[in-house]
């Protein structure tokens, strides 16, 4: 990683994966249970949603503008409204859209792998910006979270949680985020932002 360097890359990916283990009694459990209750024809895990759709022109054109208007609703360290607002009318265009039929269970599972991957590459920018961390620029530690933008659920998911921690400080929503139940990042946005 040229934002990062190695050393800067290699903890963050620990404390990406670190933040996981401490969802086993959310998010892991609801894992199992999306894993025993669908059947598709790629491996369940985070890339799901990518695994099925990566070949499909049209849904890769809608998810780079979804994304894209999540990532200019945050720029400048400013919360964008009209972005937010149309980011999330594509989010749910989109998985209306393609999300039915066989993967009609896909809207709470794409949501749950945004939450998951999004709250893992948080952490990671958390330690990488901070004084007593990587003391990396904000701006370098986005790009180099972002990585090439080549894992949606992490990309997006990131910018979900930036979304976030501009509307509230995590010490308002990080306790959603462990415990004994699951709660969505884009429904915390969404109850914030009403």
């Amino acid at each position: 990683s040229k934002e990062l360097g190695l050393e800067n890359l290699i903890t963050g990916v620990f404390i990406h994966e670190f933040s996981h283990s401490q969802q086993m009694q959310n998010f892991g459990k609801q894992i199992t249970l999306y894993e025993k209750n669908n059947t598709f024809e790629v491996n369940f895990n985070d890339d799901i949603v990518q695994n099925i759709f990566q070949k499909n022109t049209s849904y890769v054109d809608v998810y780079n503008q979804e994304v894209n208007l999540f990532y200019s609703a945050i720029n400048n360290d400013s919360l964008d409204k009209p972005f937010l607002n149309k980011a999330f009318e594509l989010m749910k265009k989109r998985q209306k859209e393609y999300f039915k039929e066989e993967y009609k269970e896909l809207t709470d599972i794409d949501n749950f792998f945004l939450t998951m991957e999004g709250l893992g590459q948080y952490s990671m920018f958390l330690w990488l910006t901070h004084p007593k961390g990587g003391n990396i620029k904000k701006e370098d530690a986005i790009e180099g979270v972002r990585r090439n933008k080549n894992w949606w659920s992490q990309d997006e998911g990131f910018a979900l949680f930036l979304i976030l921690d501009n509307l509230s400080k995590s010490k308002k929503w990080a306790k959603e985020m462990f415990g004994n139940n699951t709660v969505s990042v884009t429904s915390i946005i969404e109850s914030t932002t009403k």
